[in-house]
């Protein structure tokens, strides 16, 4: 069976404009791309999140994200195991970043848009060598 992802991977990174998601279908930032899967792929609408990618405090752009994933009835995997479709909020030394999770040929992955490479797909054991540390997946409960 075809990956639900693999239509459009390789898409182009777009940054959004004042701190809104860009949301494709040709482009994407990495809450775009978040909020664009969500609708099309689950018709679950997510909320805009107004974050500034060269804000200077990650930790208000984290906290934003944690806030929109709260009130929209997401709460934080307790055992830090991703699930296909979770949402995986992380941060690395230039910021935050967000993308889901998924099982692409027998792997946990993220899949996600990030600068410089577009949608694409990682295995979740490889995100050190993009530096990313903190990762929280988060649910949707019922």
């Amino acid at each position: 069976m075809r990956h639900w992802a693999y239509d459009y991977i390789g898409l182009p990174y777009a940054d959004g404009k004042n701190g809104l998601a860009f949301d494709g279908p040709d482009s994407f930032n990495c809450w775009g791309w978040v909020r664009f899967v969500f609708r099309t792929v689950k018709q679950i609408e997510m909320p805009v999140v107004h974050i500034d990618r060269y804000e200077a405090d990650f930790l208000a752009n984290r906290t934003a994200i944690r806030k929109v994933f709260e009130q929209s009835g997401w709460r934080p995997v307790a055992d830090k195991k991703p699930q296909e479709f979770d949402i995986s909020l992380m941060s690395n030394a230039y910021g935050r970043h967000v993308g889901i999770a998924s099982v692409a040929n027998g792997v946990m992955s993220l899949v996600h848009a990030i600068e410089g490479e577009g949608v694409s797909i990682i295995p979740f054991n490889d995100l050190w060598m993009l530096g990313y540390s903190g990762i929280t997946n988060w649910r949707l409960t019922s």
